[in-house]
């Protein structure tokens, strides 16, 4: 994740965190659906 938030330029960095953070959260609900169909 540190890799895709350097990608972007400085003054951008505040939106990668942000893009980073709705990144994290898509895959940690992704993986909570998948374990609950999994069940």
């Amino acid at each position: 994740m540190q890799v895709f938030v350097g990608s972007y330029h400085p003054f951008s960095f505040p939106l990668s965190i942000f893009l980073n953070r709705i990144i994290w959260l898509i895959s940690l609900l992704g993986t909570c659906s998948e374990t609950e169909w999994a069940e």
